[in-house]
């Protein structure tokens, strides 16, 4: 891979630029489910939004080869397939994980403590990462629970949620 940052003087060679304007044109997987999805070659990653419960989230698929990305795809039709229960799952675990962190070390003077209800209700999904094999995270903004810390929760088809962090 290399990253064009300047081009320095004229080029003649017709087939460095043959590949470089094959380069600069978009790879878009069109997915009947998930619409557009567009190859991020920086980030070996196919990205675009989808409707996840009435809300615009992002998508972002990760295959092994990004020539094949179908495999990837199909971890999120299987989240999709039962995205209320996954929802469910992902916001009890995070809870589950990281309200005695929230009530113990992240309360602002005079803050009350957070019950799970009020802590799932601040917590707003953002993105949704699959890649292939059955992995994924849900990334959420925290609603100031952790001063703009985002809310991860990842896990994996098979075992469900295995792990909840604030990172930066």
């Amino acid at each position: 891979q290399a990253w064009l940052v300047k081009r320095r003087g004229s080029s003649d060679d017709a087939e460095l630029a043959a590949i470089r304007d094959e380069l600069a044109k978009p790879v878009v997987l069109e997915d009947a489910q998930f619409g557009s999805l567009t190859l991020d070659r920086a980030l070996d990653w196919y990205a675009g939004s989808i409707d996840w419960l009435g809300r615009e989230v992002r998508l972002t698929v990760t295959p092994d080869a990004v020539d094949e990305p179908q495999a990837a795809v199909e971890v999120a039709r299987a989240l999709a397939k039962d995205a209320e229960a996954w929802q469910a799952r992902i916001r009890d675990y995070a809870v589950q994980k990281l309200l005695g962190l929230k009530n113990e070390s992240w309360l602002g003077d005079d803050e009350p403590p957070v019950d799970a209800e009020t802590f799932q209700s601040r917590m707003t999904l953002t993105t949704i990462s699959v890649s292939e094999g059955g992995s994924w995270s849900f990334w959420h903004e925290d609603g100031g629970l952790f001063a703009g810390h985002s809310i991860l929760v990842s896990g994996d088809l098979e075992s469900g949620p295995t792990d909840a962090d604030i990172p930066g």
